[in-house]
């Protein structure tokens, strides 16, 4: 079964979409200024529920500067973020030489590590990409990296 909305309908709902976000925007941005500390909203992700003109509204706010930059970070750290999820310190540094090869533009392979023909003799369709990481999801194609661990860290990086 298919329902078509009529334009004005579709529009309507747009217009009803829209003010609820500005209205999440506007209630994030005022909780982080109130003068009671008690009422302001924590900056960890931790969602926020509320209603705007019946609508029900889910908002969290995650402060940046505490994530980890998967383009900018460097080993150590990145083996200790792997180590706080539950990788054993030689499952780490693997996992990280792999995602350093990832993101290094020379077409060297690091000890732990994984370039092209490593890709392609696992049977993957992807080959790490020699620059920057464009988006968090892209750590998902890096060799060895589960949906478990990226679920486990994903909260905790930034590109």
């Amino acid at each position: 079964m298919c329902v078509a909305l009529s334009p004005a309908i579709e529009t309507e709902k747009m217009w009803v979409a829209r003010d609820a976000y500005d209205a999440g925007v506007n209630r994030a941005v005022l909780s982080l200024l109130d003068p009671q500390l008690n009422h302001r909203w924590r900056t960890d992700g931790l969602p926020q529920t509320f209603n705007f003109d019946g609508t029900p509204l889910k908002v969290s706010i995650q402060d940046e500067l505490g994530r980890i930059d998967l383009n900018q970070a460097d080993g150590s750290l990145l083996v200790n973020l792997f180590q706080s999820v539950g990788l054993d310190v030689q499952a780490a540094r693997s996992l990280v030489d792999k995602i350093l090869g990832w993101r290094d533009s020379n077409s060297g392979r690091r000890l732990n590590g994984a370039k092209e023909a490593e890709y392609r003799a696992a049977g993957m369709s992807v080959t790490p990409r020699n620059g920057p990481f464009q988006s968090i999801d892209e750590l998902k194609l890096v060799m060895d990296m589960t949906l478990v661990l990226f679920h486990r860290v994903e909260k905790a990086i930034i590109v």
